[in-house]
């Protein structure tokens, strides 16, 4: 019986430690955020629509609270308009489209990440990860450092060929052929389609965290509660051997 209880105990303070783990931050607030995307309907939209298209290696990452809303005049009065952001420092290894050069060291942002005890989870994001190579297509913005245009189509793994590889979801195909295409200038140019994107809170995310700490508070009241029933048996146990 006791060893029973020292083995429950001891997982319920291991599921203890998963969720406290898979919170990421003790006592951390997070976030959620979806963005929602008018998707191109062929490569040549996207190419169009991008004003740099590069291949690029990743040298690193850092994260900044940055106000998009600064000087629009349009910053929502409900919440804070500071947001976290990821910034990616990339080099440019070869220039498709765009008024940069090769060898070139930038930055790019996109919404989401963790900055000190603030945790903002971009579902519609596409990790990137320092050192891989990638080819990327990216919109100017005023005022702000550039962003892929929709992540999930405008962000191309290579393979060991040099090939670009679609991230999953994204039907566009993209090659060799037409990246060579595209600094030649040989592309067919369509009617313009408009790039939307809308972000709005996501409350399923927020729901999601509160259950994983209210699932750690009862793992551990459980666990106290386990270790003080066999403290209580121990001394039974002994209670009785004196007797």
């Amino acid at each position: 019986m006791e060893r029973l209880f020292r083995n429950i105990s001891i997982l319920c303070v291991l599921l203890l430690l998963f969720c406290l783990f898979n919170s990421s931050v003790y006592g951390a607030v997070e976030e959620g955020i979806s963005l929602q995307f008018a998707y191109f309907p062929s490569i040549e939209r996207l190419i169009e629509r991008a004003d740099i298209i590069v291949q690029v290696v990743v040298l690193e990452e850092r994260t900044e609270l940055i106000n998009v809303w600064e000087g629009t005049g349009d910053a929502p009065a409900e919440r804070d308009p500071y947001d976290v952001f990821t910034i990616y420092t990339i080099q440019i290894i070869e220039v498709f489209k765009g008024n940069v050069v090769s060898g070139d060291i930038i930055e790019i942002m996109r919404i989401g990440g963790q900055f000190g005890d603030r945790i903002l989870v971009n579902h519609s994001a596409v990790p990137l990860f320092v050192g891989e190579e990638l080819v990327l297509f990216l919109v100017v913005q005023s005022n702000l450092l550039p962003v892929a245009s929709v992540p999930t189509q405008s962000i191309y793994r290579l393979d060991e060929n040099g090939e670009p590889i679609s991230y999953p979801g994204n039907e566009l195909i993209l090659t060799r052929e037409i990246l060579t295409q595209i600094r030649d200038g040989d592309t067919t140019n369509g009617q313009d389609n408009q790039y939307i994107a809308s972000s709005e809170n996501n409350d399923n995310n927020a729901r999601e965290s509160n259950f994983i700490w209210k699932l750690a508070i009862i793992i551990a009241v459980l666990a106290v509660g386990i270790f003080v029933i066999l403290l209580i048996h121990r001394r039974n146990k002994r209670l009785k051997e004196n007797n």
